[in-house]
């Protein structure tokens, strides 16, 4: 079994074989260790390469085969998107703990990269980290683990979420309850904004958050941007249309116009149209 040592070049050979693998790596992705969880050398921590901007660490012995160590000289050629893409990210938040301000060609630089993607993609992005941050989540509470963030349910307790979803109400509620008890030790409530889009996984995400004292991490689900083209799947509605509110089934495009349709063939035009519900939406 090989060892580790913190700035490592690691490829990540089957992300199907790393518990959530899939959802911060890419097969052949090339990543660093930055650490080892709890200081155990037999539990290098990676830098996920997609999703959450966070780490995942490895456990050696029964996931070791899925990841090999890589030289410099080994690396793939470089996504100067992905790159610059990063390299954005890291000087607002540089900006950020200085207290100082970009410049104006930093800003320009930073609006350049974002205006890259739509917003349909940016919210696409923000409901596939809300998943992977319950996921994470009740990974982490679940068994034995240490942590100085959080509150007491969070810190102190080995713990299972259940959430009650009111798609009528756009209300999401997470009781949080020890793993082996009955009593609910915790109770986290999103309701989304009446002029917002209501999505299950980012209200999970802003419920279970707020039920474990986890406010900083959920600040971009609370500001996930909003969806401004309808897509297959969505919930909408017609406020200025004698249209009853219905989801989309297949959109079509007629001599120019797009026709938004639900599953029995009821059809209506694009325009005034005003989405309700993402929460089953294809991206």
């Amino acid at each position: 079994m090989a060892e580790f040592n913190i700035g490592d070049k690691v490829r990540i050979l089957d992300v199907d074989e790393i518990m959530f693998g899939k959802h911060c790596f890419s097969d052949g992705d090339i990543t660093e260790v930055v650490g080892f969880y709890l200081g155990n050398k037999d539990n290098p921590e990676l830098r996920a390469t997609k999703g959450l901007d966070d780490d995942l660490y490895i456990n050696l012995n029964e996931e070791g085969h899925a990841i090999e160590k890589v030289e410099d000289s080994e690396e793939k050629e470089f996504d100067i998107v992905a790159l610059f893409d990063r390299v954005s990210k890291l000087e607002a938040k540089v900006a950020e703990l200085e207290g100082g301000e970009l410049s104006p060609s930093e800003e320009e630089h930073i609006r350049t990269l974002a205006a890259r993607k739509t917003t349909n993609e940016l919210r696409k992005e923000s409901i596939e980290k809300a998943k992977m941050f319950v996921e994470k989540i009740l990974h982490t509470v679940g068994d034995y683990h240490i942590a100085v963030i959080g509150n007491d349910a969070y810190r102190d307790w080995i713990s299972r979420a259940e959430f009650i979803v009111n798609e009528e109400k756009r209300t999401v509620v997470a009781l949080i309850r020890p793993k082996t008890l009955d009593e609910v030790i915790s109770k986290g409530i999103a309701k989304c904004n009446p002029d917002d889009v209501f999505n299950e996984d980012i209200g999970k995400a802003i419920a279970l958050g707020r039920a474990y004292g986890l406010d900083a991490e959920i600040s971009e689900f609370e500001n996930a941007p909003q969806p401004d083209k309808v897509e297959v799947g969505m919930i909408i509605d017609f406020p200025t249309h004698r249209v009853p509110p219905y989801k989309v089934a297949s959109i079509r495009d007629y001599y120019g116009e797009k026709l938004l349709l639900d599953s029995d063939g009821t059809y209506a035009s694009e325009r005034g149209v005003r989405i309700i519900s993402d929460s089953e939406a294809k991206y």
